[in-house]
């Protein structure tokens, strides 16, 4: 099977130095972080020309079933909620 390498930040600050270091394919980010929130950084990945190709994942305990389905800010791929577990049904993925 393919193995995946996967990178942590401890802060969106972090996440957005890393992301410039690994050039990932996917970015899976909370919105609520310490330093820069994840709406934050996805809107320095979106504006950044060597990132803003990576789809980003938002997740959020946070979210309504509204706040899930429209368009994030940053212009993330996709949100949904972390406070149950993650199902391929409560991902709902939005045109860039």
């Amino acid at each position: 099977g393919e193995l995946y390498r996967v990178e942590t930040g401890k802060d969106g600050q972090d996440g957005l130095e890393k992301a410039a270091l690994f050039n990932p394919d996917l970015i899976i980010s909370d919105v609520m972080m310490p330093i820069m929130d994840g709406n934050a950084m996805c809107r320095a990945i979106k504006a950044n020309d060597q990132l803003k190709h990576i789809p980003v994942i938002m997740l959020t305990a946070r979210a309504t079933h509204q706040l899930k389905i429209s368009s994030p800010p940053g212009g993330s791929s996709c949100r949904t909620t972390s406070s149950a577990p993650l199902s391929s049904a409560s991902l709902i993925p939005l045109r860039m």
